[in-house]
C-alpha cells in the first residue's frame, strides 16, 4: 500500500504515539519533517476538512481523533471535508475471550485499534473464567487466562486510542469449567451454578471484583448473571429446601450489587 506522509501539528502528545502505530494500516505514514500538515482541534464535533495547504481535524473525545484519520485519505483525493456526530453517548463492542482460544493481548490490541477506527468508545472483555483471581489457583488453569500484568497493559493500550476497558465476569452461573475443581465442591449449587448464600460464594466473587478493580481503570463492570434456569435446584435445595428461583436471584443480585458498590463499580 502507498503511503501518504503527514505532518501532525498541535497535536496533544499523548496522541503521538498511537497515531504513529495505527497511520499505516490506514495508508499514512506520520513524518516529523515533511508530508501534508495536519492540526488537531478539540471541538463539538468530528470533522477533517481542507485547511490551506493541509488538513484541519477536529474531534470532542480521544477515540474519535483516530475515526478521523480513517477519513484523511479520502478528504485529501476528493478535497471535501466529512463531518460526522455520533449517535450514541455510548458504543460499545463485546468481545467473547471464553470460547475456544481465548484471543491473545496482540489479537486484542489490534481489535481496540479496528474499535478506534469505527468510532467505538468502549469494549467489554468477556471473561468467565479467564482471568485470575488470587487465592483460587485452579480458577482459569490450562483456560489460556489473562495474567494481572495482561489485563493492565490491555487497559493503558485501549485508553491510549480512547476505548474504555469493562471487564465482563460472571458472578453465578456460566462457570461449569472453573466449578469442576476441587476448589469450588463445597460452594456450587449445580454443575455451572454458585451457591447463593454461602459465605465462600461471597468471598469468591468479592476476590474477583477485587481484582477486576486491580487491572482496570474502569468503574464500570458487567457482572453476569445469564442462564442460571437451574438455579436452587442443588445443593441450595438440599441445605435450604424450595425457594423461588427469582427470589434467590434478587437476594444474590443484591448482594453483587453491595460488593461492587464497595468498590467503587457502577454495575
Amino acid at each position: 500500500m502507498t503511503r501518504t506522509k503527514i505532518n501532525l501539528q498541535s497535536v496533544d502528545p499523548t496522541l503521538l504515539a498511537p497515531t504513529s502505530e495505527l497511520c499505516p494500516e490506514v495508508g499514512l505514514e506520520v513524518s516529523g519533517t515533511d508530508g501534508i500538515p495536519v492540526t488537531a482541534v478539540k471541538g463539538d464535533r468530528l470533522s477533517v476538512e481542507p485547511a490551506g495547504e493541509g488538513i484541519r481535524i477536529t474531534y470532542r473525545r480521544r477515540n474519535e481523533w483516530f475515526r478521523a484519520l480513517t477519513f484523511l485519505p479520502q478528504v485529501l483525493e476528493s478535497g471535501r471535508g466529512v463531518t460526522e456526530t455520533g449517535a450514541y453517548r455510548m458504543l460499545c463492542y463485546l468481545a467473547d475471550c471464553s470460547r475456544n482460544a481465548v484471543p491473545n493481548p496482540d489479537s486484542v490490541k489490534r481489535l481496540i485499534r479496528y474499535l478506534a477506527r469505527m468510532g467505538y468508545d468502549s469494549m467489554m472483555l468477556y471473561t468467565e473464567d479467564t482471568y485470575t483471581v488470587p487465592d483460587y489457583p485452579h480458577f482459569g488453569y490450562r483456560r489460556g487466562r489473562y495474567t494481572d500484568a495482561e489485563l493492565r497493559e490491555l487497559d493503558d493500550y485501549a485508553d491510549s486510542y480512547g476505548v474504555e476497558l469493562i471487564p465482563c465476569i460472571q458472578t453465578l452461573a456460566h462457570l461449569a469449567t472453573a466449578l469442576r475443581w476441587e476448589d469450588f465442591k463445597d460452594f456450587r449449587d449445580t454443575e455451572d451454578i454458585l451457591l447463593v448464600g454461602d459465605a465462600r460464594t461471597d468471598c469468591f466473587v468479592e476476590r474477583a471484583l477485587r481484582q477486576c478493580a486491580a487491572c482496570f481503570r474502569s468503574r464500570r463492570i458487567n457482572i453476569g448473571m445469564d442462564e442460571a434456569s437451574l438455579i436452587g435446584c442443588g445443593e441450595y435445595l438440599h441445605k435450604n429446601g424450595y425457594h423461588a428461583p427469582s427470589d434467590i436471584m434478587l437476594s444474590h443480585l443484591g448482594r453483587v450489587v453491595e460488593l461492587c458498590e464497595q468498590m467503587g463499580f457502577r454495575p
